[in-house]
């Protein structure tokens, strides 16, 4: 038997019906959203997430999405004082987007048991509203909702989901990957917005997936937020295997692809048996569903 997972990485607004018909008919056990919804409006990301709801597979979402556009570039630009401002109303809006998500839950400091046929896994769902990088964004949020205010309760918080876990297999996901993964413009989380490069992971989920190893099984972490294809359109490095544990970025996009008179939809196939993982990056055409070459 297998536990087999649909992961769709960074949507920004690409995902319709013909997404909801495949991943339903797939037979899968759950669909994994990593965020980046919409575009830059919140309202976008409502859009995106009543397309998700029609879902009839069961399905998470790491939060990235309850943000307004203003919101967001206060954040990136570490204006805090108006970020504060603009994110007063943050909790409501992201109590509107589960509400719009219907049964896909919103993830985030959270971990959620998933089992099929005696092949189990307890997924860990990392920090929500990660931006990348050093900085921890969206403070007053964390702190209001999850008593999150810098990288060491961050990672307390993961630690304690671990420890709970009632599986000993433990798979990681976030909007973003962990540190220490590579520095380089093209490695699986670095910066491609600086000609310097930079490991751009987030450190507490690292620590935390190094501190889960020391229990607990962790095959497998999933994140996306760096897109594959750079700013220098290169192709940054998809998967690292280290000390056992595969990391996969899965933030292909455009995940749409037009391919003459077609259109392929992407996501990735995660299969657990009782043995290993196998991961698959996954094209299917829009209208028959049938899976295609990869057009990159």
């Amino acid at each position: 038997m297998a536990l087999r997972l649909a992961v769709v990485g960074d949507i920004h607004g690409h995902f319709g019906s013909a997404d909801v018909r495949h991943l339903d008919g797939a037979g899968y056990d759950l669909v994994l959203f990593v965020g980046d919804l919409g575009g830059y409006s919140f309202r976008s990301c409502l859009e995106v997430a009543e397309r998700i709801s029609t879902l009839q597979t069961r399905a998470l979402l790491i939060n990235h999405d309850g943000v307004t556009a203003g919101q967001l570039l206060a954040e990136v630009a570490s204006a805090d004082s108006v970020a504060a401002r603009l994110g007063r109303r943050m909790s409501q809006r992201v109590a509107k987007l589960q509400r719009v998500l219907g049964g896909c839950e919103l993830a985030g400091y959270s971990r959620h048991e998933v089992a099929r046929g005696g092949i189990d896994a307890t997924l860990i769902a990392g920090r929500p509203h990660s931006l990348g990088g050093e900085r921890i964004g969206f403070v007053n949020y964390l702190r209001r909702g999850f008593g999150v205010s810098d990288v060491n309760s961050s990672v307390a918080k993961l630690a304690a989901l671990s420890e709970a876990a009632e599986s000993e297999r433990l798979v990681f996901f976030g909007h973003n990957g962990p540190t220490g993964l590579g520095d380089d413009r093209e490695s699986i989380w670095g910066c491609d917005f600086r000609k310097e490069g930079g490991d751009f992971g987030d450190a507490d989920l690292r620590t935390a997936v190094d501190r889960a190893k020391e229990s607990r099984r962790v095959p497998l972490v999933i994140a996306g937020h760096m897109h594959r294809r750079t700013r220098m359109r290169t192709r940054r490095t998809q998967r690292v295997v280290r000390d056992g544990t595969l990391y996969i970025n899965v933030a292909e996009t455009p995940r749409v692809r037009r391919v003459g008179l077609r259109f392929l939809h992407h996501h990735v196939r995660v299969t657990l048996t009782s043995v290993g993982i196998d991961v698959e990056d996954v094209w299917l055409d829009r209208e028959s569903g049938a899976q295609e070459p990869s057009p990159v």
